[in-house]
């Protein structure tokens, strides 16, 4: 959580229209809770757990549906669910300038590739 919190620390004066949060496990939920208090509009969490999504909205997050597209219009990307398979889509959903975090690559076997 200590890395999340400094990741978006150093943020300033950046954009907070639109966040994409990937994983809602304890990371995910607290980079939800994190991004809402910082004053993100919207505050996007996907995860392929139908009930770790049903728990997105009590942390200020909004439960991403399948199909959604946010392709070019994210103004920050935090992943935090510890696969690599979703750093194209990450990549794709940030617009010109945006940033992407990534805080759930945590297990020795982690890889970003």
């Amino acid at each position: 959580m200590v890395c999340a919190t400094d990741s978006v620390a150093h943020l300033g004066t950046f954009p907070r229209r639109r966040a994409l949060v990937h994983g809602a496990g304890l990371l995910g939920l607290f980079g939800c809770a994190l991004l809402h208090e910082l004053g993100f509009a919207e505050v996007y969490c996907a995860d392929p757990i139908e009930a770790r999504l049903a728990i997105v909205s009590q942390f200020g997050g909004i439960p991403l549906e399948n199909g959604t597209d946010l392709t070019g219009t994210v103004d920050l990307v935090i992943e935090a669910c510890g696969s690599p398979d979703i750093v194209p889509m990450s990549f794709a959903a940030l617009r010109v300038g945006g940033v992407f975090v990534t805080v759930g690559l945590v297990h020795k076997d982690s890889a970003m590739i």
